[in-house]
C-alpha cells in the first residue's frame, strides 16, 4: 500500500515584540505611545495582582482563585476594544477585564476571600457579577445581547471563556441562541 500524506501545513509566529524589548514600528497598531504604555502597565498590575492574590490563596488567606496568568493580554485587548454602553460578563479569570471596567482591587480581595460585600459593581459600568460555575455566564451573555438587539441598542456583550467551557453543554446552547438571533 503506498504512504499518503493526508495533512502537510504549517504553523506560522508572528511576533511584534522580541523578548529583548525591540518592536517591529510596521506592524504597531495605530496608537498613541502613550496609549500602548497605558495597554502595556494594564498587564503587567493584572499579572503581578494576579501573582499576588495566587500567593494569598496558597496561604489560606482568600478562598478559590483561578490564576490568569498567561491570558493578561487576550482579555485586556478584548476588553480595551469595548466602550461604555458595552456589557462584560466576566467568570473567574477576566482579573483584567474586570479591573479595566472599573472594579477595584480592594473589593476583588474581599471577594474572593469569601465577602459577597466585594462585588461591587462600579456605578454606570454595564458588568454581571464574576461567574464561578463553568461556562454558565456565556448563556447570559446571549441573554443581554439577544435584549439589547431587540431594543436596538448599538453595544455588545463580551464574555471570555476557557477550552474547559466549550465541553458544557451552556456554551453549544449559549452559541446556538447567538448564531440563530445574530447577536451582538
Amino acid at each position: 500500500m503506498p504512504i499518503t500524506n493526508l495533512v502537510s501545513y504549517s504553523v506560522e509566529r508572528l511576533e511584534v515584540m522580541t523578548p529583548d524589548g525591540s518592536v517591529d514600528e510596521s506592524l504597531m497598531p495605530d496608537l498613541s505611545p502613550e496609549y500602548v504604555r497605558e495597554m502595556y502597565e494594564m498587564m503587567v498590575f493584572t499579572r503581578r495582582f494576579d501573582e499576588r492574590m495566587f500567593s494569598l490563596q496558597r496561604q489560606g488567606r482568600i478562598g478559590t482563585f483561578a490564576r490568569v496568568l498567561g491570558q493578561e493580554g487576550a482579555q485586556l485587548g478584548a476588553a480595551y476594544a469595548m466602550e461604555d454602553r458595552d456589557w462584560l460578563v466576566p467568570a473567574f479569570r477576566e482579573t483584567g477585564a474586570q479591573l479595566l471596567r472599573g472594579m477595584r482591587p480592594e473589593h476583588m480581595l474581599q471577594y474572593w476571600g469569601g465577602d459577597e460585600r466585594g462585588n461591587v459593581i462600579p456605578e454606570g459600568v454595564r458588568m454581571l457579577p464574576t461567574s464561578i460555575p463553568v461556562g454558565t455566564h456565556m448563556l447570559h451573555a446571549a441573554g443581554i445581547a439577544w435584549a439589547m438587539k431587540n431594543d436596538g441598542e448599538d453595544a455588545v456583550a463580551l464574555t471570555i471563556f476557557g477550552e474547559g467551557a466549550t465541553s458544557e453543554g451552556d456554551f453549544s446552547e449559549a452559541m446556538n441562541f447567538a448564531g440563530v438571533f445574530q447577536v451582538p
